[in-house]
């Protein structure tokens, strides 16, 4: 949705909660589940198997109670209109190295904000180092909560 010149790149979503986070657990949870079942009475197929599905399974589970807690609260702070809004130049700008390491931080205006590639999160983190779209003086309206770009627009 764009307004008064500006494009939307970025608004929290299903298609922004982190499901890889859920996704390669689950895939070795079926490959262990795989290991029992085809073991042929391999005692070290089942330990293996047997481990990597509930090694696996506490990791969903760890993920869910802190992701989806998360996504639930960021996602009703922007559907009910709980949140601020910024608009202006990107300032101060330090992009995030490609392998990581450091966040990508910037400024609009008063408002700092910061963020990693590799955050498993349903707010706003793509690094310009990873085809991320902020860039020093690009003119954005930033939509936030405490830490967390709700939705991002870039000026056309």
């Amino acid at each position: 949705m764009a307004q008064s010149g500006f494009q939307t790149v970025f608004e929290i979503g299903l298609k922004s909660f982190p499901w890889v986070g859920f996704v390669m657990p689950v895939v070795f949870i079926v490959i262990g589940i795989g290991l029992i079942r085809l073991s042929g009475g391999s005692q070290i197929r089942q330990v293996v198997g047997g481990f990597a599905v509930i090694f696996c399974g506490l990791v969903v589970a760890l993920l869910g109670v802190r992701l989806i807690p998360d996504f639930v609260e960021e996602r009703h702070a922007y559907v009910t209109g709980n949140y601020s809004v910024v608009e202006g130049p990107v300032e101060d700008f330090h992009p995030m190295p490609f392998r990581g390491h450091q966040d990508e931080r910037f400024r609009v205006r008063a408002k700092s904000f910061s963020y990693s590639s590799f955050d498993l999160t349903s707010c706003f983190h793509s690094a310009a180092s990873h085809g991320g779209p902020i860039r020093p003086g690009l003119d954005v309206r930033i939509y936030f909560t405490d830490g967390c770009i709700l939705r991002l627009e870039i000026r056309r």
